[in-house]
């Protein structure tokens, strides 16, 4: 594939959307989705929001709900789509895809349909890469072909954004046992940045203690490792009665996961569970909490870690993968999260220790983060950058 020249500053740019518009939660994918049109829109630049519309085989604007939905949590501005029914001016645009594709609400995935849509109008595909779970973590089975799939066809498209530099690694090595040859040039990765939308940057102080609480923030699923979390704190619970600690978990929980935590809350009353919870509630939990801790053993990121780390709590999580990539910057207490005795460290510092404690947040609160509009340009220089200069690092 020859590198196309730049569309221009003033070019409108398609932005496909499709779960985030349904999905009544804000997980990472989600706050990816509403930030970065959000950052583009306040950065001048002109979006028509489009899906997919599989009768037609066509896309389509997001109708006025849609727009509605995704304008939640900090989302783009919900104005009303443009009038005439289908999007007028594809060829030669960029259509940024922020979402997974086979990820819907949808009967099947649209991914075949299309790009192959996008390459009959010569539009320009840039894509936001988020990780190749389903592909290496055990008990992802079930999504592992349309994944892999995805992935595949991600070798064909103009603009790859991987949200991680371990990320990248992991889709440049699938590729490279697939016999997949050529698209390495075309992925530049981005990381995620550190501004959660609508709060202010925090100092690190720490709330007036006792009780000395952590936040568990995120997803209820497998690879986010609740039940090793839940064995560490509860073993801090019985060698330590006399430690006044609480533990709050936040996030939508899946398959069996509920009978898990609501059992684990009836045990021990220092446990709480709040299912999901909107930006401005997390907000209060992230400041009224002494630290967090994301026990996650696979994730293309771990936004929670630098959320927790942008309003100034210190955060336990994993040393390896993406993780340990946020985690390098300062303000973690990086463990091997696959044991439960090594969270059961962590726990154990951060309680009988405060100085460590108060050290990280220092180390949080003194942190670099660039912002959704840093995000956002990272990514339009990417798709105005011709193929030669991106590589995975």
């Amino acid at each position: 594939m020859s590198a196309l020249p730049p569309a221009g500053p003033n070019a409108p740019l398609f932005y496909w959307v499709d779960h985030t518009s349904a999905f009544p939660s804000n997980t990472g994918v989600q706050r990816v989705t509403r930030s970065l049109a959000r950052a583009l829109q306040d950065m001048g630049r002109k979006i028509e929001f489009v899906c997919w519309d599989a009768k037609k085989r066509v896309l389509r604007p997001l109708t006025v709900e849609e727009r509605a939905a995704l304008s939640l949590f900090h989302g783009p501005a919900a104005a009303p789509p443009a009038p005439g029914g289908a999007p007028e001016g594809l060829t030669g645009r960029w259509l940024i895809m922020p979402e997974v594709p086979h990820v819907t609400y949808h009967a099947e995935s649209p991914l075949e349909d299309l790009l192959a849509f996008a390459a009959g109008m010569s539009m320009r595909t840039a894509w936001i890469f988020y990780d190749a779970i389903p592909h290496t973590t055990p008990g992802y089975e079930g999504m592992r072909p349309a994944h892999e799939a995805y992935m595949k066809a991600l070798s064909g498209v103009d603009r790859i954004f991987p949200i991680s530099k371990s990320a990248g690694e992991d889709l440049a090595a699938f590729w490279r046992r697939a016999g997949i040859r050529g698209g390495e040039h075309r992925v530049s990765p981005v990381p995620l940045p550190g501004e959660f939308p609508g709060a202010r940057r925090c100092s690190g102080e720490e709330p007036p203690a006792p009780p000395l609480r952590f936040l568990c923030v995120g997803s209820v699923e497998r690879r986010k490792n609740h039940v090793k979390l839940l064995a560490a704190f509860n073993r801090f619970s019985r060698e330590y009665p006399q430690a006044d600690v609480r533990l709050t978990i936040a996030g939508n929980a899946g398959g069996d996961f509920y009978p898990i935590l609501r059992q684990a809350v009836s045990e021990n009353p220092r446990i709480e569970y709040l299912g999901f919870v909107p930006d401005e509630k997390l907000r209060d939990l992230y400041a009224g909490a002494h630290a967090t801790i994301f026990p996650s053993v696979a994730e293309g990121f771990g936004l929670p870690i630098i959320e927790s780390l942008w309003h100034g709590r210190p955060c336990l999580c994993a040393d390896f993968g993406a993780m340990g990539e946020v985690a390098e910057g300062g303000g973690c207490l990086a463990v091997d999260t696959y044991f439960a005795a090594e969270i059961f460290e962590g726990i154990r510092k951060l309680v009988l220790e405060p100085g460590v404690r108060r050290q990280l947040a220092r180390e949080a609160a003194a942190r670099p983060f660039r912002s959704w509009k840093d995000y956002g340009a990272e990514i339009l220089h990417g798709m105005e950058t011709r193929h030669e200069s991106l590589s995975v690092g």
